[in-house]
């Protein structure tokens, strides 16, 4: 929304200090959006509680702003992080894609670019943003997918019994070519990669708070999904209590997507 974007530029010419001159904030948005829509984002603000007007003796009229912290409860988060921040340009701040940029940019922080495999449902939990706009944000900012399957070692022979009695959804017959067997498997979230883009070398320094809008925090001390450079034994021993699943990655298929072995512990 205009009253965030606002929000972060004023905090970041403020630097370290709480308050901004409200003429040094104008003067930076009229190069980018007309007066009026400055007048609109400013109201919303106010509204808010993102900042307040204060005139100080001599005259001089500051915002008095928010922490990021308190912006993001305001915003209806139930959690902020302080310490991750997404980087964006001026030009992209105030340009038609900074609401993309922002999301990727907590997408590539939440899933480690793609390492942790997060549905588009999940994701719209934590986010408040539907699947349907998770995909117009990812396509605008060039991110790439690759689709995930888990390949269990029980035998295909019993796929009709899983599909009627199992957990999973859609579970299907999965051919191994080097054995000739063919054994059960399903779906897993794609991997979503966030691509070098040109707004996160910036100098006009500008940064907001990541939000998380769920209260639930991620699995303690598990990991759910391994890849070939952490000891399988040292992760086993991790796992949270209650997890009964880890899937460890294998290898990319001829059409590329990504084969994960399931294991159930």
């Amino acid at each position: 929304m205009g009253a965030y974007r606002l929000f972060v530029l004023a905090k970041t010419l403020a630097g370290a200090r709480d308050s901004v001159g409200v003429s040094q904030v104008e003067n930076l948005t009229r190069e980018f959006i007309s007066r009026r829509q400055f007048q609109r984002d400013k109201s919303a603000a106010l509204r808010l509680g993102l900042f307040k007007t204060l005139e100080r003796r001599n005259g001089d009229k500051v915002y008095l702003l928010a922490s990021h912290e308190k912006a993001a409860l305001l915003l209806g988060a139930t959690k902020s992080s302080a310490s991750t921040r997404c980087v964006i340009s001026l030009e992209d701040l105030f340009g038609g894609r900074w609401q993309a940029l922002a999301f990727t940019a907590w997408q590539k922080g939440s899933t480690r670019n793609g390492l942790l495999l997060v549905s588009q449902k999940k994701q719209e939990e934590r986010t408040g943003i539907e699947p349907q706009m998770q995909r117009k944000y990812n396509r605008l900012c060039g991110v790439t997918s690759r689709r995930n399957y888990a390949v269990s070692n029980i035998s295909a022979s019993q796929l009709n019994g899983v599909r009627e009695f199992g957990v999973r959804a859609a579970p299907f017959a999965f051919k191994d070519h080097g054995t000739g067997r063919s054994y059960i498997a399903w779906h897993l979230p794609s991997s979503r990669v966030v691509c070098a883009d040109s707004s996160a070398v910036n100098t006009s320094n500008i940064d907001g708070s990541l939000i998380s809008t769920n209260q639930n925090t991620s699995r303690k001390s598990g990991k759910l999904f391994l890849y070939n450079d952490i000891s399988l034994t040292r992760v086993l021993r991790s796992c949270a209590p209650e997890q009964r699943d880890l899937y460890v990655f294998s290898h990319t298929s001829s059409s590329g997507a990504g084969i994960f072995t399931h294991f159930a512990i």
